[in-house]
């Protein structure tokens, strides 16, 4: 799991709960003993004052991976634990990033939301790698029949309860992926505070449209998803705000 506070970025490991790696303005640094000490893990990443991480994730299935989102300097990745950082997919991915995800099942499959997707003549705002981020290619989405987008995300993340299932939300609406980010559809949104005494939750957040017109029983019985997700749905429901850069 990931947590993001402002500009800093905390991920957890996967099987060993006191073993964390934090990103943010004075570099990467790792934990083994639950936060009671920190090593700074950052050899082989940009050494300029002006990087700046954004997001930070383990491969679940091999944890001595992982994968470091920048604003401006694209993707980088580690294969042991931290010691040492290498750029990747940097021909064939943006370098101002936003969100990754990294497939629990499939350490080779990321996912990376870009920022100012037309910059060097990148077509899209996703990118897929089923190589483990050595090269991308870009994910046409819902998203794109309104023209090209400068949002961020609010969620980009894999459903670790079901394989292949992907769920993206920005402020442009909800979608979901049914094979592994390849391709997503959208989702009922409703865009309403309240209604009838139902509490609907914005755009970004995952709920069926019924609760749009109807009390919080029904709409909790006409939601067709998985029991993990309508989990989900209420954690999103507390999620703190979208991220907002202070240079933008």
């Amino acid at each position: 799991s990931t947590i993001t506070v402002g500009e800093t970025v905390l991920a957890a490991h996967p099987t060993q709960a006191a073993t964390l790696a934090l990103a943010g303005a004075r570099g990467v640094f790792a934990t083994i003993n639950g936060g009671r000490s920190w090593q700074r893990r950052d050899v082989g990443l940009p050494t300029n004052g002006g990087f700046r991480t954004v997001d930070i994730s383990f491969a679940q299935t091999d944890p001595a991976r992982l994968y470091l989102a920048s604003e401006d300097d694209g993707l980088f990745r580690t294969l042991n634990g931290g010691a040492s950082w290498s750029a990747v997919g940097a021909t064939t991915l943006p370098t101002d990033l936003d969100r990754i995800a990294v497939d629990p099942t499939n350490a080779q499959v990321v996912l990376a939301w870009a920022r100012n997707r037309n910059d060097n003549s990148f077509p899209t705002s996703l990118y897929r790698s089923t190589d483990g981020g050595l090269s991308f290619f870009g994910i046409t989405g819902p998203w794109d029949s309104g023209g090209p987008i400068d949002e961020p995300l609010s969620l980009l993340a894999f459903n670790p309860n079901t394989p292949g299932t992907v769920f993206l939300a920005g402020e442009f609406g909800n979608y979901r992926s049914l094979n592994g980010g390849a391709s997503f559809t959208a989702l009922p949104r409703c865009r309403w505070a309240i209604r009838n005494g139902c509490k609907a939750w914005r755009t970004i957040r995952w709920w069926p449209a019924a609760c749009c017109s109807a009390p919080p029983t029904a709409c909790w019985s006409a939601s067709t998803t998985a029991p993990a997700i309508r989990r989900a749905m209420v954690a999103s429901a507390s999620a703190p705000p979208i991220r907002r850069r202070s240079d933008r």
